[in-house]
């Protein structure tokens, strides 16, 4: 079984979301979250993996728009064996945002032979903004594997002289590098239609 959600945050009903996704059958699941709205969200995601062989990416893609505020909480909680799952969070930063990543990873007595990382990766361009990442890890069985990694940094200063020494400007050659550090996650979508959706909310945006 494969299943693929797609969200944006400007969607949302609620500027305080909880979601729950308790997935019982084996297969390959994606989720998709693109935190697009202006002002302040507050979202808690919780994916509770309740059968063996089940493979979940959840990504989560944040581009900073004006006064925006986003306070994200992702829990994964393995409940059989063999189940993996990895958290994805990618995130463009611009002058006065504010970015509050919290990301859990939970494995209970039975969830033996499992994997799963949290990875959280942004880029700086502006001044004035507020980043934190807390990874956190609640582990009980012996044999499986769990880890985070977390970094934040500025576009490579040589990236943009190759790309005005070719007659783009500034402005759009940090547009191009956000929009490709942002879809690398992307390419590997078979649904064409979810794919183009998400690039063409990224192309909005960025």
């Amino acid at each position: 079984m494969k299943e693929i959600i797609y969200t944006k945050t400007s969607k949302l009903k609620s500027q305080n979301f909880t979601k729950t996704h308790q997935i019982t059958k084996e297969g390959y699941y994606r989720y998709i979250m693109l935190i697009d709205n202006e002002g302040e969200v507050n979202v808690k995601l919780i994916f509770e993996l309740d059968s063996i062989n089940i493979n979940c990416d959840i990504y989560i893609l944040q581009v900073g728009i004006p006064n925006q505020v986003a306070n994200i909480d992702v829990s994964v909680i393995h409940k059989k064996q063999y189940t993996n799952a990895k958290i994805s969070v990618r995130k463009i930063i611009y002058n006065n945002n504010k970015s509050f990543i919290k990301g859990l990873i939970k494995m209970v007595e039975g969830a033996q032979n499992s994997f799963n990382y949290f990875d959280d990766k942004g880029i700086l361009i502006g001044e004035n903004s507020t980043v934190k990442v807390i990874p956190s890890l609640e582990i009980i069985p012996n044999n499986v594997k769990a880890s985070h990694g977390s970094s934040l940094g500025e576009i490579d200063e040589n990236q943009i002289f190759y790309m005005t020494s070719r007659g783009i400007d500034k402005k759009l050659s940090e547009n191009i590098i956000a929009r490709g550090f942002l879809t690398q996650l992307l390419e590997d979508i078979e649904d064409k239609k979810i794919k183009d959706e998400i690039y063409h909310d990224i192309d909005i945006l960025i």
